[in-house]
């Protein structure tokens, strides 16, 4: 799980740098991690805080060059780019943009966090600029009919997750 949520979180960043690069002024990619469980899903959303706060040069530097040789195509353009460029700039971007005040965990166990009409409004307003937040952990909660244009990835979590891509849709 570590690795597909900083993969993730790679591969959202490198969407809002090249969206900038082509002047697209407001580009805010939306991610989704989901699991199965909600004591899985909030161990990972706390997991995640850590990850995004203890993010430093030397991991990332080390993440990317093991990850290199990835098959994907896509990951590999988005692991280049980072190797030349300046990840001290790039951690610090990544942790103002994926800090925990900008995730969202909709994991309560009593429903009542949904019936919450800013909350719901939060949730149903993600592409707005002024709404900041970039990561959902959710379980079930979030399906049929809440459609989110910004949502680019949701990353399957579990306590048994695989590294593939039939992990991440």
């Amino acid at each position: 799980d570590f690795d597909k949520m900083l993969i993730a979180v790679l591969l959202s960043q490198y969407r809002k740098i090249v969206a900038k690069k082509y002047r697209i002024v407001y580009f805010k990619p939306v991610l989704m991690f989901t699991s199965n469980s909600i004591k899985v899903s909030t161990a990972r959303y706390l997991r995640s805080n850590c990850l995004i706060d203890n993010l430093n040069v030397e991991d990332l530097r080390k993440f990317i060059d093991k990850n290199l040789n990835t098959t994907s195509k896509t990951m590999q353009r988005v692991y280049s780019y980072y190797k030349n460029g300046d990840l001290a700039h790039i951690i610090t971007n990544i942790k103002r943009d994926f800090s925990k005040e900008r995730v969202i965990n909709v994991n309560d166990s009593t429903n009542g966090i949904l019936e919450d009409k800013a909350f719901t409004h939060t949730l149903n307003s993600l592409e707005d600029n002024e709404n900041p937040f970039r990561v959902i952990f959710a379980v079930a909660k979030l399906s049929e009919g809440w459609d989110v244009l910004n949502l680019y990835d949701i990353v399957r979590i579990s306590e048994q997750a695989k590294s593939s891509s039939a992990a991440t849709m």
